[in-house]
């Protein structure tokens, strides 16, 4: 227990259970001090979320390319209603499977897929923003052909979601940082 004077003479008992929700408070209090601003909700509304359902997605090879697309689309325009496109974002995947777990017969029990987008966007001719992402997604081989190829289209989808999140999150924070570069808009 925590013991401090009281206000009025008394000690005063502070319970352990209001510790967590005091140290929360103090954290908020000294984020806010430090510049953080959170990439989504209210705030974030005048930030990134207009340019991205502003960016047109390429299309993208192969059928694991246009399950990729079609992420991308529902993540960049969700809840924000067709735009005229303005950015163009370009897309191009390379995918690998490594096998894991060799048993003494030679026969591999495990796999990593994995999956590595390298992405640009740009505005008419002008480059504004690449980088590369990877998602790795493990998956079992096991006796039956269909089982494997089942775990193994679990895998790529996992893979698919998780890079189609980290390229909206990428251009989400491009676009927040652009936007606190260039300073507040004065009507």
């Amino acid at each position: 227990m925590w013991w401090f004077r009281g206000a009025f003479g008394g000690d005063l008992r502070v319970p352990r259970q209001v510790w967590p929700a005091a140290g929360l408070v103090i954290l908020a209090l000294v984020a806010t001090g430090c510049g953080f601003r959170p990439l989504y909700g209210s705030s974030a509304a005048a930030g990134g979320a207009p340019d991205l359902a502003a960016i047109s997605v390429e299309p993208i090879a192969d059928r694991i390319g246009q399950q990729l697309r079609n992420k991308l689309v529902t993540l960049l325009e969700a809840d924000h209603g067709p735009t005229r496109p303005r950015y163009s974002l370009s897309v191009q995947l390379s995918e690998s499977t490594q096998k894991l777990a060799v048993q003494r017969n030679e026969l591999a029990t495990r796999a990593n897929y994995q999956l590595t987008a390298v992405f640009g966007l740009s505005e008419g001719t002008k480059n504004l923003y690449a980088s590369r992402r990877t998602a790795i997604s493990s998956y079992n081989i096991l006796v039956s052909d269909f089982g494997t190829l089942t775990a193994a289209n679990d895998a790529k989808n996992r893979a698919i979601e998780e890079i189609s999140d980290a390229i909206r999150t990428g251009l989400a924070i491009y676009f927040t940082e652009r936007r606190a570069q260039a300073g507040p808009v004065v009507p």
